[in-house]
């Protein structure tokens, strides 16, 4: 797959003459178009309440979803939202809106369903299925915890998205 798009975050420039003093603070999320000039690039994510908190945006392998998550300074676990790039708009919705000690990762979607590793309940992480037509409902667990660690699903849950 080619992709035509890229997501990337960036802070704006420090001011003239504190090059290597000033803080990196306010991250921004922007929207590429391969092939064109930076200058054209679109602003689609950015929290003016909050500095120091950082974001990392990834796509789906289908690139029909955007992921954002949203991590802080001294925080173990982020925040975790999705974005249908198939739909105009550009806000994000919550799959776990605040942060909190407990990690997420969206590994891949499964038509409009979410597989996410977390270690929530599961100190050696677990892949669930979120549902998000029904976000009040538990997720479901497709790899449940187990004793032994897994740091990354994408084999495993290739293999299982195609039972789902």
């Amino acid at each position: 797959m080619v992709r035509k798009r890229i997501f990337y975050s960036r802070f704006d420039a420090p001011k003239a003459e504190h090059e290597l003093t000033s803080k990196d603070e306010f991250q921004k999320i922007y929207y590429h178009r391969l092939g064109t000039a930076q200058a054209e690039d679109e602003l689609i994510y950015e929290d003016k309440a909050k500095p120091e908190q950082f974001y990392q945006v990834e796509t789906t392998e289908d690139e029909r979803y955007a992921t954002l998550s949203v991590g802080a300074k001294g925080a173990r676990g982020n925040a975790l939202f999705f974005r249908d790039l198939a739909k105009p708009g550009k806000s994000f919705t919550a799959i776990v809106p605040e942060i909190s000690d407990d990690s997420f990762q969206v590994v891949d979607n499964v038509g409009d369903k979410f597989l996410v590793m977390t270690n929530r309940k599961a100190p050696n992480n677990r892949l669930a299925l979120y549902d998000p037509a029904n976000k009040d409902r538990a997720w479901t667990d497709v790899i449940p915890k187990s004793r032994k660690h897994c740091r990354t699903w994408q084999p495993l849950a290739a293999r299982f998205s195609r039972r789902i």
